[in-house]
This record gives C-alpha cells, sequence and structure tokens, in this order.
C-alpha cells in the first residue's frame, strides 16, 4: 500500500471518529464523571421536590409577611397599626416614602435565604448521612401575577449534584399592586385626594333636622348648622351654638367613615344629584386598576382627639331707629374651621396568595387661616381654652318653663365655659370656676322663649332656673292713605296692627 493511500485512510478513520464523539456527546453519555445509578437519582428527585417544597413555603410565608406590612418584613418607625401589624406610610400630605423596587425584590430573597438557613437542618434529619448542602443564594423576579425564584443550593447525594438552580415560581398579584401602590402615593401627594374629599364633606354636613335624630342624637330644636358648623349667623338674642368636644369628635370620625365608604375608584362622578354624595378617583398616575379589591379603613381604635369645643352665645344687641319699631335685634357672625389629620388604610386583596397588601397614608386638613385647606403635615399642636381646663368645682342646676316642666336640651354656660346640655329632667351637670367671686350665667333654650342671663358665684349657681316664652311684640299705629284732591292732599287713618317676636330681625309692616 503506497504512503499516500496510508494518509488518506487514517484521515478519514479520524473524521469517522469525530463523527461518533460528537453523536454520542449530542445523546448526553459522554463526558460524564459516570452515570449516575439509578437509586441514587430517583433519590435526588425525592431531594428535589422536598427543596421546592421548603422554598415554596418559604417563600409564600415571606410574601404574606410583605403584603401584610406595604413590602416590608421590618417595617419602619413611620408606620400606623392596623389589624395587629405596622402598616407603613407611604405618603403623607405632599411627600412620598415608596420603598424601591430593588429594596423590596432583595428584601424577599434574603428574607427567604434566611428562612431555607433556618430550616434546612431540620428538613437535612429526613434524609440519609449521604446528602449534604451548601449554602443558599436566592434570585426573584417579581412580575404582574408572578414571582420567579431560582435557588442555587448546592446539593449532593452519595457525591453525585443535583443540577442548579432550584425553580419556583409563585402566582401572586404582588407586582401589580406594588405598581398600583406606587402610583396612588405619587398621585395622592399631588392631588390631595382624601384631604379634598374631607373637606368637601366638612362643609356640606348634613343639617340637624328631625330625620338626623335617630342617626346622630341630635334634637332638631337645638340648631340648623349641620353636624361640623363652620360658618352662619345667630340672629336670635340669647341663641346658643354648642358643640361638646366628645360631639366634635364623633362627628368628625363619621364625615371620614363616610368619606371612606362613598369613595369609588375608576368611575366618572355620578350626575345625579338626587343620590347620596359620592366621591370618585378615576386614575392614579393616569393608570387604572379595575381587577384590584381596595378597600379604604382607619387604623385599630383611632379616634379624634381635637380639644377645643364651640360656644357661641348671641348677645349682640344691635339697636334700630324708628320707623322699623323694632325694639333690638341680635347678630353674631361666626367662622369655625378644624384643623387634625389622619391616617388611611389602603387594604388591596390579592386573590391568587388570598393575602392582603396594606399601606398607609395621611391626610391633613389645616383650618389654621379662617377656611379649611389640604396641610403640609406640620406638628399639630393641640390648641385649647386653657380657662376652661381643670376646673375644679361642679354645678348642678335644673331648667324648667314656667309651668314647671323640665326642659331637655337647654344649654348652659358659666363664665364662658360650657356647663353642658339639661337631660330628660331638665338637669345640667357639669364642671365651673370656684370661688366666690361673681361670673356670668347663660341658660339658653330654644327660639321662642327667653334667655337667661346673671352674674353668679358657684357657690350660688346650684338652683332652679325659669325659662319663659317670649311674648309676641304687638305694635299699634294707624294706616295713612294719601287721597288727591285736586292740587291738595288729603289723608285719612285706619287701624292696623302688627304681631311679631321682639328677637326678630324686623317686623313686617305694610302701607306705612
Amino acid at each position: 500500500m503506497r504512503k499516500g493511500q496510508i494518509e488518506f485512510i487514517t484521515i478519514l478513520g479520524i473524521i469517522l471518529l469525530l463523527i461518533v464523539v460528537v453523536y454520542f456527546a449530542a445523546q448526553g453519555n459522554l463526558f460524564s464523571v459516570s452515570p449516575v445509578p439509578r437509586n441514587i437519582y430517583q433519590y435526588q428527585m425525592l431531594v428535589k421536590t422536598s427543596i421546592q417544597d421548603l422554598i415554596r413555603n418559604g417563600a409564600s410565608q415571606i410574601l404574606e409577611r410583605m403584603e401584610a406590612q406595604g413590602g416590608y418584613l421590618t417595617p419602619p418607625q413611620n408606620s400606623v397599626r392596623f389589624m395587629g401589624e405596622m402598616i407603613p406610610y407611604w405618603q403623607k400630605c405632599q411627600y412620598t416614602f415608596i420603598p424601591s423596587r430593588d429594596n423590596i425584590r432583595q428584601t424577599f430573597e434574603s428574607g427567604l435565604e434566611e428562612y431555607i438557613k433556618k430550616n434546612l437542618n431540620e428538613l437535612k434529619q429526613t434524609f440519609s448521612k449521604n446528602v449534604t448542602f451548601g449554602s443558599p443564594k436566592v434570585r426573584a423576579n417579581i412580575q404582574a401575577n408572578k414571582i420567579d425564584i431560582s435557588v442555587y443550593l448546592p446539593t449532593s447525594v452519595s457525591g453525585y449534584q443535583i443540577e442548579q438552580p432550584y425553580k419556583v415560581s409563585i402566582p401572586t398579584k404582588f407586582g401589580e399592586i406594588l405598581s398600583f401602590a406606587e402610583d396612588f402615593s405619587k398621585s395622592s401627594a399631588e392631588k390631595r385626594f382624601f384631604d379634598i374629599f374631607t373637606i368637601t364633606s366638612i362643609y356640606f354636613s348634613k343639617g340637624n333636622d328631625p330625620q338626623d335624630d335617630d342617626d346622630y342624637g341630635y334634637s332638631s330644636k337645638r340648631d340648623d348648622f349641620g353636624k361640623l358648623p363652620t360658618y352662619g349667623v345667630l340672629a336670635t338674642c340669647g341663641e346658643t351654638l354648642y358643640r361638646s368636644n366628645e360631639e366634635i369628635n364623633s362627628n368628625i370620625k363619621e364625615i371620614v367613615e363616610y368619606v371612606l365608604t362613598n369613595t369609588m375608584w375608576w368611575r366618572s362622578l355620578p350626575v345625579d344629584f338626587m343620590q347620596p354624595k359620592t366621591y370618585t378617583i378615576q386614575s392614579v398616575n393616569g393608570k387604572q386598576y379595575r381587577d384590584l379589591d381596595i378597600q379604604l379603613l382607619l387604623p385599630d381604635g383611632f379616634k379624634f382627639e381635637l380639644p377645643d369645643y364651640i360656644l357661641y352665645v348671641n348677645t349682640k344687641r344691635i339697636y334700630q331707629d324708628p320707623p322699623h319699631y323694632v325694639p333690638f335685634v341680635c347678630v353674631y357672625v361666626f367662622n369655625k374651621t378644624y384643623t387634625f389629620q389622619y391616617p388611611i388604610v389602603l387594604r388591596i386583596f390579592d386573590p391568587l396568595t388570598k393575602y392582603t397588601f396594606n399601606f398607609a397614608s395621611l391626610v391633613d386638613i389645616n383650618g389654621s387661616d379662617y377656611k379649611l385647606l389640604p396641610g403640609e403635615c406640620a406638628t399639630i399642636s393641640g390648641v385649647t381654652t386653657q380657662a376652661c381646663k381643670d376646673l375644679e368645682c361642679t354645678a348642678r342646676i335644673k331648667v324648667v318653663d314656667e309651668l314647671g316642666i323640665p326642659l331637655k336640651d337647654a344649654f348652659a354656660a358659666f363664665n364662658g365655659c360650657p356647663i353642658g346640655r339639661s337631660d330628660d329632667n331638665g338637669v345640667i351637670e357639669g364642671p365651673v370656676d370656684c370661688g366666690p367671686t361673681e361670673a356670668e350665667l347663660d341658660i339658653y333654650y330654644m327660639h321662642g322663649y327667653e334667655f337667661f342671663s346673671e352674674k353668679i358665684s358657684s357657690e350660688d349657681i346650684n338652683n332652679t332656673y325659669v325659662l319663659h316664652k317670649s311674648p309676641n311684640l304687638t305694635i299699634h299705629f294707624r294706616q295713612v292713605n294719601l287721597i288727591k284732591r285736586g292740587y291738595v292732599y288729603d289723608y285719612e287713618g285706619i287701624p292696623h296692627e302688627e304681631t311679631c317676636h321682639p328677637c326678630d330681625y324686623y317686623c313686617r309692616l305694610d302701607d306705612v
């Protein structure tokens, strides 16, 4: 055989050998350290399934805590308590406190790593001694409807390595809810949704008509200035506008709860003005999240603690000259504002995990400039009327009409401080200033009754006081008609009278 033929055959053999090598390499049967024995491979699958279950359980627990606590495992100090959990503020007034997506992802990853480390030793005890583990490293990808998790956990079974990483996918709306929380917080800081809704509700709070009695505990006799008076005129002499501290705080909470339960998402404002007042948030940061179930709630045991009360007594008499024939009228113009804050917990249901995501927003109402405006989260000082604090004596007075019948809901004030309202027995009991010094005692019942005002000391205040019905004022005069007789005017007088209450603005006199 010639030398050239030998070289050709050799090259051809090498090529055939390479083809065989490539074929078997593609089949995965070449370059293995050694094939995994069947029994060990089956045990590897058992270990792999157990590790995946551990990852899945850990991810579920970490996710539950992070959803409940607004994206945190350890809530920041800037939080409010709700259902036993500390809920972080994502927005206060014009400020946002939105955690970054990277921080949320890293929190989830580190939390899951700690969970795996903590529970891995217990899991080891269920396996043979031939199973060993390294240190876990977690990578997570938070998407709108799921979290894809990769865990690098070196695992050996009888010296054979299990393929890495372990992969698990958790169905959850966590990513979409995070997007909503971010968009809402940004929009709320700019547009101040609930600050505006609350202010509107205060200005348009219902009056104290008889239909309100059962709902709000008000008597229709009291006044027509609503649950939270803001501005108006007292036009009857002795007329009193009073709201106790407890009433103000209770009524503010009632209005806030109305706002929270009557705010709609992703809808246009209703045009039917006969329907109850509702509010709407049509979009947040230009987006709508129509498949999310959003609740608006107050924190655990939250109550308002505004320190002041409202007390306006109309004793400012304005005398009128003839020809109005009015002895006097009394006019008192008032303007009342309120300054307070309250947190809202936004609770979003995750239908895929059955957990709820919670985060908080702070509403700030500023009434320092004679009008209600969204505040800037300055510290509320809680200024109160110190003169009406720490009153050490107690007054117990009774209010009746001229027939001795007790008058319910009569109001009394001493030295400018409220004593209270009378009960069914006409009794008013409350704190007053001590001492022999005389001060003004004012008692007012309702329009049509005289009001009581007298200087008296706290030592002599306990007594029964009679409020008389105000007499109507009858004015007698002659109606004068001018009659033209050529170039001369004659007149004739006709007896005429008008009757009015002496504390009304005016008596209507016709043809005078």
